[in-house]
C-alpha cells in the first residue's frame, strides 16, 4: 500500500504536460545548425524509444507527438537558416 506522500508524488508525475521539457521556437532560434542538428538527432533517437519500447508503458501518450512537433520545428529552421546563408 502506498502512503500519501507516494500518491502525491505518483499522481504529480501522471498530472504533468510533457510539453515543458521542450525548446520553444524563440529559443531554438537562437540556436546555431549545429546545435539544432545535435538536438534533432537526440529527439529522434528518443522518438524510436518511444516507439519501439514495447516493455514499458509510456505514461503519457501524448509525448511521442509532441516530440514528432518538435522534430518538424528544427528541420524547418534548419532549412531556413541554410536558405538564408545562400
Amino acid at each position: 500500500m502506498l502512503l500519501n506522500h507516494e500518491k502525491k508524488n505518483l499522481l504529480a508525475s501522471f498530472a504533468e504536460p510533457c510539453f515543458h521539457k521542450f525548446m520553444k521556437i524563440k529559443e531554438l532560434r537562437k540556436k546555431t545548425s549545429k546545435e539544432l542538428e545535435k538536438i534533432l538527432v537526440e529527439l529522434e533517437e528518443k522518438l524510436g524509444k518511444l516507439r519501439f519500447d514495447k516493455d514499458k508503458e509510456i505514461k503519457n501518450h501524448r509525448e511521442i507527438r509532441m516530440t514528432r512537433k518538435q522534430i518538424a520545428r528544427i528541420k524547418t529552421l534548419i532549412i531556413e537558416k541554410n536558405e538564408q546563408k545562400n
